[in-house]
């Protein structure tokens, strides 16, 4: 019995597999199966590389940079409409050093996924065209063009305005603890080449409940925190380089001890290179001047109920993606004009390098010296205000971190795609 109970699985097996070495065989792609063509590295985040593998079957794509024929680098920009603008800088190695090429292309806000994976693809073939010209794939290329039908460009009834409305909640819980999130937004913009005009309502509600028991009595402690406000925004093109701007802002927020809040907010700002080469490098130098009124929940430390003041904040803001990797870092520096000793500084740094071949190391922080916490409500939080963060409590700093780094290795090609059981 125990021999038969062994038997049987074994043989039912072998008959499932010679079922299905009888069926139409499906094709799988070796590992180390390369084509002719360039070989190539896609630089992006957000692309469906197996989509992207699958559609340009004339190209070798790799795993790393060090190893590609041609740097396809992918960089995105919000336009107008609230869609994206795709930036691919075509950048040669090796043999095609020097060679260089840039295409772009417009994505609607409510464009499917599938809609942008298809362009996409269509504009790398595209871009990696003149590479696989000077191939020996070369003689296997034929091109083909679709014929666009005669018909005028439509007028834009919306002159540019772009309207939002979102929402969000989020909730959990169990028998001692209940928690539930509620947030809406309103927006409305316009962006175009010489100006951009921005409006958003916003609100939210965070609820924490707690229950449980102490000296025998079932307590039950409830935390709040809501916010609330909008901003109007305006700024204008001076050029390549220059822009101007202004901004309103009115908030509420139970956290920050601010009942009512209003600001207005003159603004210039100097970006050291063309505008135009946003997609790639930005260093841009802003400058804020606000005069602000605010009505407080509760009396502050330096016991006022509601106060005018004046405050300025200057800004240097780094962007870069390059084929070495990517940066964002900002450094923000702001101070009140009746007393320059309150004051902060703010340092942000976002930055992924490709060090050496399969070696990536990406480092994100922020670190503030906070001498500006003047709507610190006076007297002492209790345990509960302090344990449930239910307001800002003083403090001279504030960070946080995250580091990660990342190494892979083995085959260079990756032009294979198998689905079986997932990615």
């Amino acid at each position: 019995m125990k021999l038969a109970a062994t038997i049987l699985p074994i043989a039912l097996l072998l008959v499932c597999s010679r079922s299905l070495a009888s069926a139409d065989p499906i094709p799988v792609m070796a590992d180390s199966q390369a084509v002719l063509g360039p070989k190539i590295y896609v630089d992006c985040s957000s692309c469906d590389m197996d989509y992207l593998r699958t559609e340009i079957g004339f190209v070798n794509f790799v795993r790393d940079r060090k190893l590609a024929d041609v740097d396809v680098l992918v960089s995105t920009q919000q336009t107008g409409s609230g869609g994206t603008e795709y930036t691919l800088d075509f950048i040669g190695m090796g043999c095609y050093q020097g060679q260089e090429d840039t295409l772009t292309f417009d994505v609607l806000e409510a464009a499917s996924e599938d809609a942008i994976r298809k362009e996409m693809a269509r504009t790398i073939k595209l871009g990696v065209l003149r590479y696989a010209m000077k191939s020996p794939l070369a003689e296997r290329i034929t091109i083909g063009y679709s014929q666009p039908e005669n018909q005028a460009k439509p007028a834009d009834p919306w002159d540019h305005w772009v309207f939002g409305i979102s929402g969000y909640t989020s909730f959990n819980g169990e028998e001692s603890y209940r928690y539930a999130y509620f947030s809406g937004d309103v927006t409305a913009k316009r962006v175009t080449e010489a100006s951009k005009t921005v409006f958003d309502l916003y609100w939210s509600y965070n609820e924490n409940v707690y229950k449980y028991t102490q000296d025998s009595v079932r307590i039950t402690t409830l935390s709040l925190s809501r916010s609330k406000g909008g901003n109007a925004e305006q700024y204008w093109s001076l050029g390549p380089h220059w822009s101007l701007g202004a901004g309103i802002s009115v908030s509420a927020s139970s956290y920050n001890n601010r009942d009512f809040k209003i600001s207005c907010s003159p603004a210039v700002e100097y970006d050291l290179f063309p505008y135009s080469e946003s997609t790639r490098r930005q260093l841009r130098f802003q400058y804020f001047i606000s005069p602000v009124y605010t009505d407080y929940v509760e009396e502050t430390i330096f016991g006022k109920t509601h106060e005018w003041l004046f405050s300025q904040s200057l800004s240097a803001i780094l962007e870069v993606t390059q084929p070495w990797g990517s940066v964002t870092s900002q450094l923000s520096g702001a101070t009140y004009l009746h007393d320059f000793h309150k004051n902060s500084l703010t340092f942000y740094n976002n930055l992924s390098l490709n060090l050496i071949k399969g070696l990536s190391l990406s480092i994100q922080g922020n670190v503030s010296r906070v001498r500006n916490l003047l709507y610190l409500p006076k007297g002492d939080a209790t345990a509960e205000e302090t344990l449930l963060r239910q307001r800002q409590l003083a403090t001279d700093y504030q960070y946080w971190g995250s580091v990660g780094i990342t190494y892979s290795f083995g085959s260079i090609y990756n032009n294979v795609v198998n689905p079986r059981f997932g990615d």
